[in-house]
């Protein structure tokens, strides 16, 4: 705060009073100073209240294009060349670069602060994003893979640290659900547009029109006053002794639990986004139709994080990432077995209802537990964990499924996920918080 006081000076008390009367709103350039007292501390949370609503909405922008190029990707690649290993693989390079490099990004993202690294997330997904339509190859499919992957990381980083660090715990707790509520609002958003832009204008335009909302964001990322809005703070370095290995982390007994439920979790949210396109087209559905199975899971999301402050006065985050792990290993199971966009609909839907209670609950319990001056590192490490299933996963499945069809992916996707939830919900050993 201190630091935040002494960059915004004797110009932000002027804009304070501006801002209570919703000036701040208006422009993101302008930021709100700490006044004495009571009133500093009603201007700072003003400030960072207004500074996260942005990144939300920027976020919700970027992942709809990240979400939306995934299935017009799935599709296209399809239709181009005819495998589903090759769109296996394509979708797969969407985590490659960020599984190998999430760990110094977070760690670049502690010591250098957020502006640079999300302008050029921003950058790599409008490039990303509009190559296929600039050059319509199974090639530039991939490279649209490895920048959009590569850029949202960036991306999502630092709004994830923001999250953390704007405002204190009861803030904190309220940012992380407001972000989660932000990814499920993209995530009906990105998959329902693209599959209507798909069936009325094709899949070549339908990147130019992905491209637009990361090159908007970017846009309004030149204006955001970083200075004021979300000051870097670098952490001091580590004594020669204190000097530490990110593999670490892994030896906090809860850390270890949380990764292995984030890995769980996320590769059941991931293969839900990759297979249903590719099992919806081998059952004649429309790209639309895919699209709306898609958003269904996305409206559940958001419903259940809507109810998601009321569970949390009720139970704590451990319980309710559990029951999303079994939700997902019991809908994985039954899947196949319920052919037909109705049914589809339906599992789609049930199986929001239950991922959507663990990402806000992750970055919790994530932040909570790590050890000062590491949650860049920390963020870094789940998203490589998360980036190296999302690697490895697509690419076997398109030839599993190639081989022995569909069923098996979903059941074998059950049995690994009941594993996992069985390891992460094991009774807790003396000593472990």
């Amino acid at each position: 705060m201190q630091r935040q006081q002494e960059t915004a000076g004797p110009p932000g008390r002027r804009e304070a009073g501006a801002a209570a009367d919703g000036g701040a709103d208006t422009d993101i350039g302008v930021g709100v100073g700490a006044g004495v007292g009571a009133g500093a501390h009603v201007d700072l949370d003003r400030l960072n209240h207004q500074s996260f609503r942005w990144l939300v909405l920027l976020m919700v922008l970027n992942f709809s294009t990240f979400t939306g190029t995934r299935v017009v990707l799935a599709l296209a690649g399809l239709q181009v060349s005819g495998s589903t290993f090759v769109v296996g693989v394509i979708l797969s390079l969407y985590s490659l670069l960020p599984a190998l490099l999430s760990v110094p990004i977070g760690k670049q993202i502690d010591r250098i602060g957020m502006r640079m690294p999300m302008l050029a997330g921003c950058a790599l997904m409008t490039i990303g994003a509009i190559a296929p339509f600039i050059a319509w190859h199974v090639a530039t499919m991939g490279v649209t893979a490895v920048c959009v992957g590569l850029g949202f990381l960036l991306f999502t980083l630092c709004v994830q640290k923001a999250a953390g660090e704007l405002g204190d715990d009861e803030r904190r707790k309220v940012h992380f659900s407001q972000l989660a509520l932000g990814f499920s609002i993209s995530g009906f958003i990105g998959p329902t547009i693209t599959g209507l832009l798909i069936d009325h204008t094709g899949y070549r335009p339908t990147f130019l029109w992905l491209a637009l909302m990361p090159l908007v964001c970017w846009l309004v990322l030149l204006r955001f006053d970083f200075a004021r809005r979300l000051p870097h703070r670098p952490p001091p370095p580590p004594a020669p002794s204190a000097r530490h290995s990110v593999w670490d982390l892994l030896a906090h007994p809860e850390l270890k639990r949380l990764y292995v439920a984030v890995v769980m979790v996320s590769s059941a949210w991931d293969i839900h986004q990759f297979l249903v396109p590719l099992y919806g087209a081998t059952i004649g559905l429309s790209a639309s139709q895919i699209g709306f199975i898609l958003g269904a899971f996305s409206v559940a999301t958001f419903l259940i994080r809507l109810a998601l402050p009321r569970l949390a006065r009720r139970l704590s985050e451990w319980p309710l990432i559990l029951t999303a792990m079994v939700t997902a290993a019991v809908v994985y199971a039954i899947y196949p077995f319920l052919p037909g966009y109705e049914a589809m609909m339906a599992m789609s839907f049930v199986l929001g209802l239950g991922l959507g209670l663990s990402q806000p609950l992750v970055l919790t319990v994530l932040h909570r537990v790590t050890p000062p001056g590491r949650v860049g590192e920390a963020g870094g490490l789940r998203m490589m964990l998360i980036n190296i299933t999302q690697t490895g996963l697509p690419t076997a499945f398109g030839a599993i499924s190639g081989a022995l069809g569909m069923a098996p992916l979903f059941c074998g996707m059950a049995v690994v996920i009941a594993g996992g939830a069985a390891y992460a919900g094991r009774p807790r050993r003396d000593g472990e918080s």
